[in-house]
């Protein structure tokens, strides 16, 4: 065991946190690996795609940070085949007693890396089963074979627990990678800040503000969402589509800046980019969507139920782990434009409606979604590893 020694002189646990970008780490862990720091852990992180300025982040919080050379891109698998060779020096170099691996390609060649190595234990967070499992044919049914046998082939350390945000990727990557009932642990999302994410009056309409807060890929609905807001407008509803979102050249269902202009010409929604501001991104929205095909438990949804606004989403896992039918929000099937569109209308023309299901929101997010007690149920798994490690 590797350890450094705290301020009473007893030492501390060395921690790995290992992602495939540095953002990913900021945006999803940084609470995470700030809180296990807090709690006496010598804490590390490594990613790739790292800025100068997302460096200074860690920098701030007095945390190592290693870059890796890492092709995010399923395209770039075979390339990515000396990942397991450059995390073997780095887990030998810092010979830490956990590593937590978060996303698939360093849960899947960081798992081998840890067994090479002679890591004690092993955390993998698997926070969707991503773009391989959701429906579909063609490449996307190869690449999800591919995933599969890797899960099954890399998920095999002696010392290991597996997080996963929702049942239905508990019951899926259980099957899929053979692995026992107890290996598998649920936490629900990354959380949220709920002091920072706080309920406020709705802005004044019409029109009524339709917010979608991710990525700008295929797989989350970007195009449903567009077409919905046309059918809208078409039918003289006062609404307007807000996509807040970064393009992600790196994945396979990336949409392209040319691609969003043209929704905005024929559609008539707002790209509004990249932002970081989401507490005032939401305090200017109405109305939350996120037609998404598959997700983990997706964190704008959390952070939107934590601001007290109701969410239209697809009845898919993941999204239904956020929204009660109803209650909350309301749930559709994907890929369809046209329920998607009533569900919205249904929301945009009854004010009394979103006030209630934005308090609903409110209260299931201080239940489940509070940062701090997912930060809390994590140090917990790293705990029971490190009692129970060979």
């Amino acid at each position: 065991m590797s350890t450094a020694a705290s301020r009473d002189g007893r030492p501390q646990p060395r921690l790995l946190v290992v992602a495939n970008v540095a953002w990913f780490l900021i945006s999803h862990r940084l609470p995470l690996v700030v809180g296990a720091r807090a709690a006496g852990f010598d804490v590390h992180v490594a990613a790739g795609g790292a800025t100068p300025e997302d460096v200074s982040v860690f920098d701030t919080h007095g945390i190592p940070f290693h870059s890796l050379q890492l092709k995010r891109s399923a395209r770039g698998l075979a390339s990515n085949l000396a990942l397991p060779v450059q995390l073997g020096r780095l887990y030998r170099q810092l010979r830490p007693d956990i590593v937590h691996h978060v996303t698939v390609k360093p849960v899947l060649f960081g798992t081998l890396a840890a067994r090479w190595s002679g890591v004690p234990a092993v955390v993998n967070a698997v926070s969707g089963m991503g773009y391989a499992f959701t429906a579909g044919e063609g490449r996307r049914a190869w690449t999800r074979r591919i995933v599969e046998l890797g899960y099954r082939t890399c998920l095999r350390h002696p010392n290991m627990k597996v997080i996963v945000q929702n049942d239905d990727d508990a019951h899926e990557l259980a099957s899929v990678a053979d692995l026992r009932g107890e290996q598998v642990v649920l936490i629900h999302g990354s959380g949220v800040d709920l002091s920072r994410f706080r309920v406020s009056p709705e802005p004044p309409s019409p029109p009524v503000v339709v917010l979608l807060p991710a990525r700008m890929l295929r797989d989350k609905g970007v195009e449903e969402f567009a077409q919905a807001i046309r059918l809208l407008r078409d039918r003289g509803l006062a609404v307007e589509g807000r996509l807040a979102g970064g393009t992600d050249p790196g994945n396979l269902a990336a949409i392209d800046e040319p691609a969003l202009r043209r929704m905005e010409r024929e559609c008539g929604v707002r790209w509004l980019g990249h932002h970081t501001d989401m507490p005032r991104l939401l305090s200017d929205a109405h109305i939350v969507c996120l037609p998404s095909y598959r997700e983990g438990l997706p964190k704008a949804l959390a952070e939107a139920a934590a601001a007290g606004r109701p969410i239209v989403t697809t009845n898919v896992p993941g999204c239904r782990d956020v929204v009660e039918h109803g209650v909350n929000g309301l749930l559709v099937p994907p890929r369809t434009v046209g329920s998607l569109a009533d569900s919205i209308e249904a929301l945009a023309t009854d004010a009394e409606r979103r006030a209630a299901m934005g308090a609903a929101g409110r209260r299931r997010a201080e239940r489940e979604f509070d940062v701090q007690a997912v930060v809390a149920q994590t140090l917990q798994v790293y705990s029971d590893l490190m009692h129970r490690r060979p």
